[in-house]
């Protein structure tokens, strides 16, 4: 896959996440909200992890670099999956926002525009 691909891939993946930001925040509270369930009956919190969700098993060198490599077994193992998909809806909600208020029709025209005009000033004396 060249270039083109890798930009297209990654309009397409972008695009998705605005489309379904706040599906993403409802899920990850779902998430939550199982593992708080879990826990009352248990008393035990069960981390969901990326790991624990795929079965991924712990590889030791990734990438070769040791920093990138802790990065990434704290991010696959280490870290909880609510957590990212939080970011990931906050992220998506923003530039829904910013799109949206950035449109033809978030722009006031000279019409709408109450300042463009100027109005008689109808007190007395004026």
């Amino acid at each position: 896959m060249g270039w083109i691909g890798v930009i297209v891939v990654a309009a397409i993946g972008v695009f998705l996440l605005v489309v379904w930001a706040e599906f993403l925040l409802v899920a990850a509270l779902f998430i939550v909200g199982g593992q708080a369930i879990d826990w009352l009956k248990t008393g035990v919190w069960h981390p969901h992890t990326i790991a624990s969700q795929f079965t991924i098993t712990a590889a030791s060198d990734y990438t070769g670099w040791v920093i990138v490599d802790k990065a990434i077994n704290y991010a696959v193992f280490d870290l909880e999956i609510a957590i990212p998909i939080v970011l990931l809806s906050a992220m998506g909600t923003a530039i829904k926002e910013k799109i949206v208020n950035s449109g033809p029709a978030a722009r006031p025209t000279k019409k709408a525009d109450h300042r463009a005009t100027r109005q008689p000033d109808c007190r007395p004396g004026g």
